[in-house]
């Protein structure tokens, strides 16, 4: 899924990331595992092995020139919440009042996430966690 989501929003990025060292696997090369067994193989999966930094240096190349998109290097705090829905983020940035509105958040912090306390601190209950 997030594969294709890549695709779709970077045309021509799979290519991209073979040419740089990238491994994509196809059909049977594909192993899925749920709970340490093994899945039956699905004959059009197809995935992209790669380290996380790898993939970022590259999608940042793609994403910063677009006229929409802005880098900023602050700590995130909490979220800012409209109509039931997030709309923005609040940050840790001493140049401005520290609000950003976004159309798209992306938490990739990973297990130092505090989307978690945000969410409960906006009143709504914690996501499951499957780690």
């Amino acid at each position: 899924m997030g594969h294709r989501r890549l695709e779709r929003w970077c045309p021509g990025v799979t290519d991209e990331l073979v040419r740089d060292g990238a491994r994509l696997g196809e059909g049977e090369d594909v192993r899925f595992y749920v709970d340490g067994r093994l899945k039956a193989p699905v004959p059009e999966a197809r995935t992209l092995g790669a380290t996380r930094p790898f993939l970022e240096v590259r999608l940042r190349r793609r994403v910063e020139p677009l006229g929409n998109v802005r880098f900023v290097r602050a700590e995130a705090t909490d979220l800012v919440l409209r109509g039931g829905r997030v709309t923005g983020v609040v940050m840790d940035d001493p140049a401005d009042d520290g609000l950003r509105d976004a159309d798209l958040l992306v938490d990739a912090t990973g297990r130092s996430s505090r989307l978690g306390e945000w969410l409960g601190r906006h009143g709504w209950g914690e996501a499951p966690s499957t780690g």
